[in-house]
């Protein structure tokens, strides 16, 4: 494991504990720092005093949404990279295009241990840290 990865932080934002913990314990395993958040709000809070390279955060969360959350944290931190995680009726296919165009990764649920790697691997080819 090299020096950098020692320094990643990835937060992850779900209000399902069954997917929270999941995503943790692979980002534990590849040896990222995992911070957690159950909605948008707390999220935001947190990052006030933990800084990350990678937002993992679900669209539809509990009081605002995956989008509000990546529109404060673009127009505040703008070099944070996002992996958007949705159902399919959360997710139209142009909301997909335009975060794709931002370079913003979206994974529709279910979701393999390898496809979320692959997502992984995408947003961190976009920052050269991870």
């Amino acid at each position: 494991m090299s020096e950098d990865r020692d320094v990643v932080r990835i937060l992850v934002v779900d209000d399902e504990a069954p997917i929270r913990e999941l995503i943790r314990r692979w980002l534990l395993e590849w040896g990222y720092d995992v911070t957690l958040a159950t909605n948008a709000e707390d999220a935001l809070g947190t990052l006030m005093w933990r800084p990350v390279s990678v937002i993992v955060t679900d669209m539809r969360l509990p009081g605002e949404n995956g989008l509000w959350l990546l529109e404060h944290v673009k127009a505040k931190l703008p070099q944070t990279r996002f992996i958007v995680v949705s159902g399919l009726d959360d997710m139209t296919e142009t909301v997909s295009r335009q975060l794709r165009a931002d370079h913003i990764d979206v994974l529709l649920k279910p979701f393999s241990r390898e496809e979320f790697r692959g997502a992984l691997d995408r947003v961190a080819s976009t920052i050269g840290q991870l």
